[in-house]
């Protein structure tokens, strides 16, 4: 699983689309109601960041 993360870790969100869309038969943003905005901007974040933890009532050390 790591090996998998670390090949998306880093791609720019059109890349990582083009990688979807042979998967899929579509684009990951397409079909959104807002057009894919909010979508795009957390894939995006989250392959130049990394997704945030979720440290909701644990405490993130």
């Amino acid at each position: 699983m790591l090996d998998y993360a670390s090949r998306l870790w880093g791609l720019d969100l059109d890349e990582f689309d083009a990688r979807w869309r042979p998967r899929t038969g579509a684009s990951l943003f397409g079909d959104a109601v807002d057009g894919g905005t909010e979508l795009r901007d957390a894939v995006e974040q989250n392959l130049s960041e990394g997704p945030v933890p979720d440290c909701a009532g644990r405490g993130c050390d």
